[in-house]
């Protein structure tokens, strides 16, 4: 090579001095990246607590298997802690907030009517359709409720003895509401009101209000604060017709086919008979003119609202204060509470694909609509016939005395799963717009949020000495999740582990979606929290950082080593012919000191100003550090050439191989470079894609690894499109010099009568069968290394031998064009 041709050393020097640069620049938004990663980390994985403790042996299936866990699951639970040992907790010197959470159970809502004003002498039909909706079907009740008021007392024959016991008559209809299941949890007013940041103070109020309530049990009166972000979910379709009066006779005719003339009895135990006699005298009296209301319960009715329901002028059923409705009335009974109802939790079934299924367990009588999990009643207190309390010590009932909301935690980037106010709402996978709830019924395969909070100086009184079923720890004296606290945070789950407990450290949860399969509804878009989901996003990053580090060093310096490589062997020739004329070697090293320090020096020299004007200009000297130690490498590569080519290197011959084998291995220094980069970017094609979807598919589970993904996507794409162009220019590279020394041969192959044609596919062939080698050498270890992250299914592989195809064909390619330029079109004989 001569030294001394100036546009030779500018294009040296420029190629190099974007090496350096891209690869400084590449390093650096790699870094921008990590400090993005862990800044998220940092900022977001850190939720409303750290540690989740709860009694022994308390992991569900789905958490052992999966890391999972429902919205709400802290709603359902038996217990096992004491408040002796949630006091223990809450004292330790490194616990800022430990906020119990004690699962009472579910509660039907006030026993009580609704009502709508009437004509008071009027005959007047009445029909009460009562419905529930999960978001995906209509369940109507089975039951059917109407009522004949034909204006007297004695001529009011309803469907069935609690319709007719609940009706007023007069001047308005009365009829009972349905029956709606509520989850009721136990908090500490204090622990709680600082963990979420609401005033939970009336909790340990007294809202006992002697003018309605029992007064022998006012002792028994907790105040409960309801949950307004949601509603009763029954609605009511109600037919009011006109009937024509009845006479003498018919009332004879009904007397008479009354079992002891008593219509009452015959409707309390003669049902059948009660149905014929209404059939055959009552039906007939309608006048089939009816009137339909549709209502819907309001925006204000919350599950344990105390006031009266009744229907507005404008056909609304509303809720209010009995001093601002002129007429009212309502049947109401202060034992509503003294059953409970335990849920059992959803049983998922694991598939062995990792995908969730829950079956239906029964079928409710009231709506027919399905059950998916067992329900359990268990009495408070004993009541006598009269249902009367037996022991009014022991009675236990709602007041309401405020409500809370659970808006403000929807939609973070990391959730804690604080258990019970979840509201996030599930979707058909199928249709995204049909959002999914529980319906009025219990037995939801969808876990509520707790829709009624109590103090937890009732959870004893309820659930026995050890009521509590889980503590929410916040750690005191951390900010973020870093590795400190990280460190802490481990600390301490340790030791509460020791002492027997269940621990789960939560800093670094996200929310997660789930394809749940739901029997008789389909694939159901459910949300969970996975736990841990900040180490699995470090984890995550950390392995696709290392891989993409290690991938630009060796395409980068593959580059340079091979081009100072060639540079010094053609420097060679030249030093012998300096020489021959008469040099000294003294004045021979000086000259190669002298050209190859421009060459070196020129480009390090221009990338560190350009670095550190960037850093000037950016306050970040992050490029300018790495532009430093890329120039050292740089360095110490143009010292490992050199030390190569002075190497003696004996030519390796093939005897009995043919001649395109033996040729290959003649110039296989030239072949090596161009077979290192095919080898690499067939593996980065072959691979690479593979990893990053195992890879966006882990981080993308959870909301933080969106948001965190997000934030570097881009990132990726630039130093995958960096390593993709510098592995080709070094094949490209590598090819040009191969012709360049081989051209007298070529020119040989011309002299004697070969074809252009003939003569391409001569070379070409060389360069199928080392390029097919490269090429396969890397798809056999991309798919030995994706053996350990994925399943080698058919479509894996046939993923991983298209690359090869389409990369041996683009090496083909540029092959046949470089042949054409330096053999063809007169290059020039300079080509690094």
């Amino acid at each position: 090579m001569n030294l001394h041709r100036n546009r030779i050393l500018f294009i040296v020097a420029s190629v190099l001095m974007i090496i350096i640069c891209t690869l400084a620049y590449s390093f650096s938004i790699m870094k921008q990246a990590n400090e993005e990663v862990t800044q998220n980390i940092t900022d977001f994985s850190r939720g409303s607590y750290d540690i989740l403790v709860r009694p022994e042996d308390a992991r569900t299936e789905l958490e052992r298997q999966l890391s999972l866990v429902e919205e709400n699951y802290l709603g359902v639970g038996q217990g096992g802690i004491s408040l002796e040992e949630w006091s223990d907790i809450k004292d330790h010197a490194d616990v800022e907030i430990a906020a119990p959470v004690a699962s009472i159970g579910l509660f039907t809502a006030l026993d009580r009517t609704w009502m709508m004003e009437k004509d008071p002498v009027e005959p007047v039909y009445y029909e009460v359709e009562y419905s529930t909706s999960d978001g995906y079907q209509d369940y109507t009740a089975q039951e059917k409720t109407f009522m004949y008021d034909f204006g007297e007392p004695q001529l009011r024959f309803g469907s069935d003895f609690d319709v007719s016991s609940a009706y007023f008559g007069e001047d308005i209809a009365t009829f009972n509401f349905p029956v709606s299941y509520h989850q009721v949890v136990a908090v500490d007013p204090v622990e709680e009101g600082e963990l979420i940041g609401q005033d939970f103070s009336p909790l340990e109020e007294s809202a006992f209000d002697p003018t309605t309530g029992y007064s022998e049990g006012e002792e028994g009166y907790a105040s409960i604060m309801t949950l307004s972000d949601v509603s009763v979910p029954v609605e009511m379709r109600v037919t009011v017709d006109e009937l024509e009066p009845l006479t003498d006779a018919d009332l004879t005719e009904i007397y008479d086919q009354s079992v002891e003339g008593n219509p009452m009895l015959t409707m309390a135990e003669f049902p059948e008979e009660y149905d014929e006699l209404v059939e055959e005298h009552l039906l007939p009296q309608r006048l089939h003119n009816p009137k339909t209301l549709e209502l819907h319960p309001s925006d204000n009715h919350f599950p344990f609202s105390e006031g009266v329901l009744y229907v507005t002028e404008d056909g609304n059923l509303s809720i209010g204060d009995p001093e601002d409705i002129p007429n009212y009335g309502q049947v109401s009974h202060y034992t509503a509470q003294q059953i409970k109802f335990n849920l059992e939790p959803v049983e998922y079934n694991i598939r062995e694909d990792g995908s969730l299924a829950v079956e239906q367990v029964g079928v409710d009588d009231y709506y027919q609509a399905p059950i998916y999990r067992e329900m359990h009643e268990e009495a408070i207190y004993e009541v006598d016939e009269e249902n009367r309390p037996l022991n009014d010590s022991e009675f236990f009932a709602f007041v309401e005395n405020g409500t809370y909301s659970i808006t403000e935690h929807e939609n973070q980037l990391a959730s804690s799963p604080l258990g019970i106010y979840g509201g996030e709402t599930p979707y058909l996978k199928s249709d995204e717009s049909v959002t999914l709830h529980p319906s009025a019924i219990a037995g939801s395969y969808i876990t509520t949020p707790a829709h009624g909070l109590i103090s937890l100086e009732w959870a004893e009184r309820v659930k026995g000495e050890e009521p509590i079923d889980a503590i929410r720890v916040r750690v005191a004296g951390i900010d973020g999740y870093d590795q400190a606290a990280a460190e802490l945070v481990e600390s301490l789950a340790n030791e509460w582990e020791a002492q027997g407990y269940t621990v789960d450290i939560v800093a670094g949860a996200s929310l997660t979606e789930m394809t749940v399969d739901v029997e008789g509804i389909g694939q159901v878009i459910q949300p969970f929290t996975t736990l841990g989901a900040a180490d699995q996003i470090l984890h995550s990053w950390n392995a696709l950082q290392l891989l993409i580090t290690i991938l630009f060093f060796f395409v980068a310096f593959t580059f340079i080593l091979f081009t100072f490589h060639q540079m010094l062997k053609a420097r060679q020739k030249d030093e012998a012919l300096l020489a021959q004329l008469g040099w000294s070697a003294k004045h021979i090293r000086k000259l190669r000191l002298k050209e190859w320090s421009r060459l070196l020096l020129t480009p390090i020299v221009i990338t560190l100003l350009i670095s550190s004007f960037i850093g000037i200009r950016t306050g970040n000297n992050t490029m300018l550090i790495y532009s430093v130690i890329l120039s050292i490498l740089v360095l110490l590569s143009y010292a490992i050439a050199y030390r190569l080519v002075k190497k003696k290197n004996s030519q390796v011959v093939l005897l009995g191989k043919s001649i395109l084998t033996q040729n290959i291995f003649f110039h296989y220094p030239l072949i090596l470079a161009a077979c290192i980069q095919i080898f690499i970017i067939t593996l980065m094609t072959c691979f690479l894609p593979f990893f990053l979807l195992q890879f966006i598919g882990k981080v993308t589970e959870t909301r933080l690894g969106v948001y965190v993904h997000g934030n570097i996507e881009g990132i990726f794409l630039v130093m995958v499109v960096l390593l993709y162009i510098v592995g080709m220019i070094t094949v490209i590279q590598s090819l040009s010099n191969l012709w360049r020394v081989r051209k007298k041969e070529i020119s040989l192959f011309n002299t004697i009568g070969w074809s252009k044609k003939k003569i391409k596919q001569y070379f070409l062939k060389e360069v199928l069968i080392w390029g097919s080698i490269a090429t396969g050498l890397g798809c056999v270890i991309s798919l030995i290394a994706l053996a350990f992250l994925v399943e080698l299914s058919s479509h894996v592989i046939v993923g991983s031998i298209i690359p090869i195809l389409l990369i041996l064909g683009l090496t083909l390619l540029i092959a046949n064009q470089s042949m054409n330029w330096f053999f063809f079109r007169g290059g020039d004989d300079h080509a690094y």
